[in-house]
């Protein structure tokens, strides 16, 4: 019997509403009388336990506890009757966060445990994967959780026709095998995993709270309607009903639902009756029935505006770290308030866009105001790194550039004035070049380097305006920020343009296609209708028909019946349900093609293709670049003719890849797609769209013998291969219609106007070989995510004296990591204590170059400290590594979804060890300096650091 509330951390109300109960027009639903109900009702018998996963709501109930009521908390938890499960903040979706973000989410909550009830509880926490409720799952997310000391995974959704399969096969129980890349380490990757049977609820007529409606066990003779008997017998019938779809005799009955246990006493008095009948007929009945936990068991827009803030998160990590270099103190500010707003945006109904607008709205404020935080913080550190002679120098960023709105560059005349600082930082542990856009209201500006040399730069026209933003700028400076350093920033200079710095080149313009165009890496070639038409990759000399445009689906509106019973006809489109009404793509414009023109500058050329009043695209190609980026812009999506409408980008090539193609899986590894397939069940697909659509986090592929072509993107979009040669990603939705699947509200965004949302988003895409396919993936997907970021300060003087004055480049690297290693964390945990996290960037065998093991020597390596010990850790850093070996190792009967081979207590082999990779002893810093990777492995390191103060 597994006690237990399912908590989202905002839904149909804010993170805030639901703590407090408030709003209860909505639902009526409040956390904190959850936690103060279920404490009293735990202590008042020994035998009763109950679990707890979302530590964002904990968290909150626990700073308001005082001394005494904090004690009888952790006596409960240390006699294991309250036991926190996956710990993290939220329960996070699987289908929209990074492994990066996942990763930090599950960090935040299980160190607040580590430091609150000690290593048993967090421990503990880490044991399961409690997934019940997101809406599919991810091998990745398996993968992470396994890397973090879990024995079992726990799943709540699963396609309908899977759990059919899995039903009638009696494999709701497998071993689950996370990691291809990570085989050769043996069974650290493996996963124990059951599907639950009720989703996540009790049996039909066994929920005891305040908001269910089953009868409470009576079992006293003096009163009326005594039903202890046919209540047990129900009880059980419908345990064994449960228990038939299982391998297992071990059968759990989740006992709990939707911020249920307000009235905690409510559940625990039916169920201590329940089941003390139960147990005094267990002859009769043939059952054991006790309490227990699962460790006793196993023994659009926010989706980028999430992935931004947890890039800056990282970046304020950075600069936190290398500050305390330059100061004893460190900088002022913090990073916890926008480590908690990413964290809790992982939830699965946060990220994933399934909770209510006025929630949708709560977060990004919440965002917001993590971001102001954190900004403090970044602008302190960079003045204690960059000036000579610290002064509190202030440095502001331009957090709407995106849309052509910067003031720090924007306010300043190009004739007045000497101009601004950019400073330009890299987050990456490798040097990385780009071209850096910066809003300008004028054609007089030059940009110049630390030396006061002149930097290539041109100038661009923008697009008219977006609506409500009249104080975008006319025009956007380009400029190439070569050789960025490592973990480190470079400075230049926007000044007016003079003799010693000509104004930066202003972009011829023209209408109709600008056939050809390139550079030394490719070149692209468009139709007469303004459609591109073929890509040339010129280090092959090989050219692919490729034909790129934006559509849409009209969106099903579904039929009379509120809540239908299966999916069917009378299924609307919805935020849980992608559900077209027909297989038709219908162009966005009145044509088929679009209206085209192009700016050619002597660094780039930039195309702008029109296809209506709602949809446009700018493509972006300059000097050096390895692929083009495309922007486009949607929006508001008209619904005018009543139609709902998902709104996609495809691209048409001549590439054979029949039904195959390839997506990636949390930003980690690459899935095998075929269309209408599923591995372990015989697929009966009714929705020729859908059902073919996946989660794509950061990439895409297809490929045939000769050529592949690869999608990265910006942000997480469902995509899907509907043709040989085909790539397809949803890049907008505007429905007019709720799926009826609980959020209560059409998926209908407004934007600042009021009118329908307006997107703007970035993709790359390249044609190459496939040998070499993933060799610009992985450096491209972090060059999209962790783009440099710009901060801005007036200039005084000339930027010669600048120099003087400040440190204009710097890195926290003595040399750059190697190129498939990937710099995850570096975090401050207190004023001598470092966490570090290590990626291997490749999976085994995608690239003959980095699909090896990779090594980081850290000796000397970082500029801000010197590591003095070192402990290596689980993945979710709140246990050693070493913890891991005790992990259980289970009988299967192989391949990557193993069956459990026998019942579970023969299945688990208890005293077998924790077995790293056979080629390889099991490691720690206790040998040497050096960090071995393998591909796709990560690793995490508790350093303890001596910072290196300057004179």
């Amino acid at each position: 019997m597994i006690c237990h509330t399912h908590d989202d951390v905002g839904w149909l109300k804010t993170v805030d509403e639901y703590y407090m109960g408030a709003n209860s027009s909505i639902q009526l639903a409040g956390v904190q009388y959850i936690l103060d109900s279920v404490m009293p009702a735990l202590e008042a018998k020994p035998e009763r336990k109950f679990i707890y996963v979302e530590q964002a709501f904990f968290r909150i109930w626990w700073s308001q506890q005082d001394a005494a009521m904090k004690a009888r908390v952790r006596k409960l938890v240390a006699d294991g009757q309250l036991t926190f499960v996956e710990g993290g903040d939220v329960m996070p979706d699987e289908a929209n966060p990074t492994f990066s973000d996942w990763v930090d989410a599950l960090t935040r909550g299980q160190r607040f445990l580590l430091d609150e009830f000690g290593p048993e509880a967090s421990v503990a926490s880490s044991q399961v994967l409690w997934q019940i409720d997101p809406f599919g799952h991810s091998r990745t997310v398996a993968l992470a959780a396994a890397l973090g000391g879990a024995n079992i995974g726990v799943l709540g959704r699963i396609d309908y026709q899977d759990m059919a399969h899995r039903e009638s096969t009696k494999r709701m129980e497998f071993v689950w095998k996370t990691s291809p890349s990570l085989a050769s380490m043996g069974p650290t990757a493996d996963l124990f995993t059951l599907k639950t049977f009720n989703g996540y609820g009790p049996p039909d007529g066994f929920c005891f709270d305040v908001v269910c409606d089953a009868p409470p066990i009576q079992a006293d003779p003096l009163l009326e309607d005594v039903n202890i008997k046919e209540r047990a017998d129900a009880f059980v019938a419908a345990a064994k009903n449960w228990a038939s779809v299982y391998t297992s005799n071990n059968v759990m009955m989740t006992m709990g639902s939707d911020f249920q246990y307000q009235a905690a006493n409510m559940w625990f008095k039916n169920l201590d009756l329940l089941m003390g009948y139960i147990q005094d007929n267990a002859a009769a009945y043939g059952v054991d029935i006790f309490y227990s936990t699962p460790q006793n068991y196993a023994a659009p827009a926010l989706k980028r505006y999430v992935r931004s803030n947890s890039a800056y998160l990282r970046l304020s990590r950075q600069l936190e770290a290398a500050a305390m270099a330059a100061s004893p103190s460190g900088p002022v500010g913090s990073t916890d308030g926008l480590w908690d707003a990413v964290s809790v945006l992982q939830h699965h109904d946060a990220v994933a866009g399934t909770e209510k607008q006025h929630v949708a709205n709560d977060y990004a404020k919440q965002l917001y105001i993590g971001h102001a935080h954190a900004d403090a913080l970044t602008s302190d550190a960079l003045a204690r790194l960059t000036e000579r002679s610290y002064s509190g120098l202030v440095f502001d960023q331009c957090r709407q550039a995106n849309v052509s709105i910067c003031a720090a560059t924007q306010g300043v005349p190009a004739r007045d004035g000497p101009g601004v600082v950019v400073v330009l930082y890299n987050q990456l542990a490798t040097a990385t070049s780009v071209w850096h856009r910066l809003p300008v209201d004028s054609t007089e500006w030059a940009v110049v380097n630390a030396t006061s040399a002149p930097v290539p730069a041109q100038i661009v026209v923008n697009p008219p305006p977006l609506p409500g933003r009249p104080t975008a700028s006319k025009y956007t400076l380009v400029f190439h920020a070569a050789d960025l350093p490592p973990m480190g920033y470079a400075t230049f200079f926007l000044v007016p343009a003079s003799s010693a710095a000509p104004a930066a080149t202003l972009a011829a313009r023209a209408d109709g296609p600008p056939n050809p165009v390139g550079n030394a890496h490719f070149e692209l070639t468009f139709r007469s209708d303004g459609l591109l038409a073929a890509y040339t990759d010129k280090a092959r000399g090989r050219t692919t028909k490729l034909v790129q445009r934006l559509a849409y689906y009209n969106a099903s509106a579904g039929g009379e019946q509120p809540h239908p019973p299966v999916l069917n006809e009378f299924q609307a489109s919805g935020a849980y349900i992608f559900r077209p009404n027909s297989s038709a793509l219908f162009s966005t414009g009145h044509a088929a093609g679009a209206d085209i023109s192009v700016q050619n500058g002597p660094f780039g050329v930039e195309i702008l293709q029109r296809f209506s009043d709602w949809a446009y695209q700018q493509i972006f190609v300059y000097a050096g670049e390895l692929a083009p980026t495309v922007e486009y812009t949607i929006g508001p999506v008209p619904i005018a003719d009543a139609d709902g409408k998902e709104v996609v980008t495809v691209f048409a090539s001549e590439l054979d890849s029949g039904a195959n193609w390839h997506s990636d899986a949390n930003a980690r590894e690459m899935i095998a797609r075929r269309r209408n397939y599923r591995a372990t069940w015989q697929l009966n697909c009714t929705q020729a769209i859908a059902c073919n659509y996946v989660p794509v986090n950061t990439a895409m592929y297809l490929e045939d013998d000769a050529a592949r072509l690869t999608l990265v993107t910006d942000r997480s979009n469902g995509g899907s291969s509907m043709a040989s040669g085909e790539l397809e990603l949803m890049i907008h939705r505007r429905l007019l219609f709720d799926d009826a699947r609980g959020v209560g509200e059409a998926l209908n965004e407004t934007g600042i106007t009021g009118n329908g949302l307006i997107i703007r988003a970035r993709h790359m895409f390249h044609v190459g070989s496939p040998e070499s396919g993933a060799d610009f993936q992985r450096p491209a997907v972090a060059r999209i995510t962790y783009e440099p970021t710009a901060f801005f300060a007036p200039l005084t003087g000339t930027p010669a004296e600048w120099a003087v004055a400040h440190r204009t480049a710097w890195s926290g690297l003595s040399a750059p990591f190697p190129p498939n290693v990937f710099l995850q964390t570096l975090q401050l945990l207190d004023p001598t204590t470092v966490l570090l996290r290590l990626s291997h960037r490749y999976a085994l065998g995608e690239s003959a170059k980095w699909s090896r093991p990779a090594t980081v020597n850290t000796t000397g390596l970082f500029t801000a400290f010197s590591i003095t010990a070192w402990t290596e850790l689980a993945l979710t850093a709140n246990q050693p590594v070493a913890n891991l070996r005790s992990r259980f190792v289970w009988n299967s009967s192989g391949g990557p979804e193993a069956a459990v081979a026998s019942p579970l207590h023969s299945a688990v082999n208890r005293a077998s060890p924790f077995r790293p990779s056979p080629h390889r002893p099991d490691r720690g810093y206790g040998t040497g300096p050096s960090v071995e990777l393998l591909p796709m492995e990560t690793r995490t390191f508790e350093l303890v650091v001596e910072w290196k103060h300057e004179a």
